[in-house]
């Protein structure tokens, strides 16, 4: 397989794993405990939380790989308050530091990295209760 095939393979499974997170119909938690760069860090926005652990980084690596529609959904924000932030991140590709991914909406908020595996669990936890009362309302 040639290399533009294996890109090509690759830019067509993230595409098929972004629309599968942002279809599923209970809220969706990524957590980031290393580098999400690329793809990576596309199909932690198609979560609906994003939770870093702090030794987290974040890039959109799409110099190299131009994959127009992971760059249209970082791109992307319907009421336009992260738009500059975001653009400037995507056609830099310079790597965002995580007190300045939380401003632009790249990230929910930063965990230590010590809570990275019982936060996200927490949280989840915490969002099917208030489900649980509501739907009982």
């Amino acid at each position: 397989m040639s290399h533009d095939e294996r890109v090509a393979r690759f830019a067509g499974t993230a595409r098929l794993l972004t629309g599968a997170l942002v279809s599923v119909r209970k809220p969706t938690i990524a957590a980031l405990p290393r580098p999400a760069v690329g793809a990576g860090l596309a199909l932690a926005m198609a979560c609906d939380i994003a939770l870093p652990a702090q030794s987290a980084f974040l890039s959109t690596g799409y110099l190299k790989v131009a994959e127009r529609r992971l760059r249209h959904r970082l791109a992307t924000d319907p009421a336009g308050r992260h738009r500059r932030g975001r653009r400037e991140l995507m056609f830099t590709c310079d790597g965002s530091t995580l007190p300045g991914a939380r401003p632009i909406g790249l990230v929910n908020r930063v965990v230590p990295d010590d809570t990275l595996q019982s936060e996200p669990l927490r949280l989840a936890k915490s969002i099917a209760e208030v489900r649980r009362s509501r739907s009982a309302i």
